[in-house]
């Protein structure tokens, strides 16, 4: 297989696996923060800005907010799961839910 997928705007998927490496190693800054007891720098926003900005990487459909990327997209939606169990796992607190007019913002 050439590692390459349409689903990812032609491009290899070695190239998806080095971003999801990233957002691991933004986890475990995270933590290490934690333990340190000073605050995560990983937000809401921040983690819808640079989901848009691998959308327009990956050549596909940037939605205008982050509410609308929540509903839309099951590959977000899978990889906030992946996200919210790694908080749980290391221990460090469950990611708050919050009312849908409060998520309704653009990257």
């Amino acid at each position: 297989s050439s590692g390459i997928n349409a689903e990812y705007g032609g491009k290899d998927h070695k190239d998806f696996e080095r971003e999801v490496e990233y957002f691991e190693y933004k986890l475990e800054m995270a933590k290490r923060a934690e333990k340190t007891e000073r605050p995560s720098l990983l937000s809401k926003k921040c983690l819808f800005a640079r989901y848009a900005r691998l959308c327009e990487a990956y050549k596909m459909e940037v939605p205008q907010t982050y509410f609308l990327a929540k509903s839309l997209s099951s590959g977000y939606n899978g990889a906030k799961m992946v996200v919210k169990n790694a908080f749980k796992s290391a221990e460090l607190g469950t990611w708050p839910v919050k009312p849908a007019n409060t998520e309704n913002f653009a990257s």
